[in-house]
């Protein structure tokens, strides 16, 4: 009985690890070098690190909530962009894609 509950507390713990590591990728994407220079949801934002799970649940919602408006943003641009010169193919995907992420 105790070490099933030891292994569901590991389980729960490294499900949460995993979240936090993709929204961390997600964030880095998004505020990096490599992003558009011209979509920046970063502002004065400053990632607190800790080990106090409440601090890191904290920091996701903080980078979700810019990742959120990061791709509200690129959304739009890919709305707005002028589609007459794109390949067939190029337009279906785009459509196909606006279609399916309707927030």
């Amino acid at each position: 009985m105790v070490e099933q509950s030891r292994v569901d507390s590991t389980k729960k713990k490294l499900e949460i690890g995993h979240m936090l590591m993709a929204i961390n990728n997600l964030y880095d994407k998004c505020t990096s070098q490599d992003a558009p220079p011209h979509i920046s949801h970063k502002q004065d934002y400053k990632p607190r690190y800790s080990e106090d799970s409440n601090i890191q649940i904290e920091e996701a919602a903080k980078k979700l909530s810019i990742i959120r408006a990061y791709m509200t943003s690129f959304r739009q641009i890919v709305v707005d962009v002028p589609r007459n010169n794109l390949a067939p193919e190029t337009n279906r995907m785009i459509d196909k894609l606006l279609r399916v992420h309707t927030v």
